[in-house]
């Protein structure tokens, strides 16, 4: 005949009282040795994280602010460039027109010193075939009265 015993895979006794204490202790190592320094380096992290995020945010709004504020000096400077460009213009403009009167000026001075020279020529002229048309009629007559004309 055989005994036939049953063991359980866990026995209620004394021992599991001291399992129970060394896991406990062995918790409580593992707590102060592990658990903490991870958990103070996970919350170290985190609020470096934070701290990053934060600075970027700040960061973030002041490329924005930064950004809006070069636009509107670039948008100052074209205005400002606009306009000192329309000066230049209108003073191109008032400076073509003054270039443009004195120049109508100057023609009309030698205009009427072409006229003069002109006219002074022309009373030369005209003297000239006076006299050489006196001459002429002169010179014709004296023939006509001393019959030379055939």
């Amino acid at each position: 005949m055989q005994i036939i015993s049953a063991t359980a895979l866990m026995s209620i006794n004394e021992t599991i009282i001291i399992q129970a204490l060394s896991f406990l202790i062995f918790m409580l190592i593992m707590n102060k040795i592990m658990f903490k320094p991870l958990k103070k380096s996970i919350a170290e992290r985190e609020s470096y994280i934070e701290k990053i995020k934060k600075e970027m945010t700040e960061s973030e709004k002041e490329i924005y602010d930064i950004t809006i504020n070069l636009k509107e000096k670039e948008q100052a400077m074209r205005r400002s460039v606009s306009q000192l460009n329309a000066k230049f213009m209108e003073d191109a403009y008032k400076e073509s027109d003054n270039i443009l009167k004195k120049a109508q000026q100057d023609i009309m001075v030698m205009k009427k010193e072409a006229y003069k020279e002109i006219y002074s020529k022309l009373d030369a002229c005209r003297k000239d075939i006076e006299t050489e048309s006196k001459k002429i009629a002169r010179l014709i007559i004296g023939n006509l009265l001393s019959g030379k004309l055939a």
